[in-house]
């Protein structure tokens, strides 16, 4: 099962929970199909955080930074990553 957040695989914490071990999300499903989905916080600021303008000196070193780090795809799907 991927995650609805990174798209990453979700690892089963028992009878109809799994997490995602790349951003944390929590999701309970019956028969693979998600009822409740559980994004971390930290997600949601970080995403929040990206869309902050930044001086153009030092977005390369905070970009650079974002990837090194992996926020990028930790909190985004492939095809919403910039």
């Amino acid at each position: 099962m991927s995650c609805p957040t990174c798209d990453h695989t979700m690892h089963n914490l028992g009878v109809t929970y799994y997490w995602c071990p790349r951003c944390g999300t929590i999701q309970q499903s019956l028969d693979f199909k998600p009822f409740n989905v559980n994004v971390p916080k930290l997600v949601g600021r970080c995403r929040q955080y990206e869309c902050i303008p930044v001086p153009f000196n030092v977005q390369p070193l905070l970009a650079s930074e974002w990837q090194r780090l992996g926020i990028a795809e930790s909190i985004n799907k492939p095809e919403d990553r910039s």
